[in-house]
């Protein structure tokens, strides 16, 4: 369903070729961080790449324990390690995942990163484009922040 609308849903699906070469870059940068992933307990590697307003990319990997609450998602590492660097106003994110079952999902952001992105994104000035991919990138989301967390915290 490349390119279309979902049915049940008012987003297109679209896959990879059909990225601004900007945001195919973007995800790339997700996907090749996922090696990096920590997640001895699930096995699901997840990996974010944050584009700042001054065009560099920023990636990070998810980081898990055996408590689950207490892990670090990739999305938040990425604007954290960010953040640490002294870059706080980002044009987007694109987060990709990869699941031991094989399983090929489009990933999105938990509550907590949308929140947080949403936090950026005000600080940021703009509406951020979140990409969201399955392992294959065959199938891609591109949606605003807004559209994900529509009655964000304030």
């Amino acid at each position: 369903m490349a390119n279309g609308m979902h049915p049940s849903n008012n987003y297109a699906v679209t896959d990879y070729a059909h990225l601004e070469p900007k945001y195919r870059k973007l995800l790339a940068e997700a996907r090749k961080v996922t090696v990096n992933s920590y997640d001895p307990y699930r096995h699901y590697k997840v990996g974010a790449a944050l584009l700042t307003d001054s065009g560099e990319i920023i990636s990070a990997a998810n980081v898990a324990n055996s408590s689950y609450i207490n892990s670090t998602c990739a999305e938040r590492s990425a604007i954290a390690k960010a953040n640490s660097q002294g870059e706080r106003k980002f044009t987007a994110i694109a987060v990709i995942g990869r699941p031991s079952s094989g399983k090929s999902h489009i990933i999105t952001p938990c509550g907590t990163c949308r929140q947080i992105i949403y936090e950026f994104a005000s600080y940021s000035g703009r509406d951020m484009d979140v990409i969201m991919s399955n392992w294959s990138m065959k199938r891609i989301i591109v949606l605003k922040i807004s559209k994900l967390l529509p009655l964000p915290h304030r």
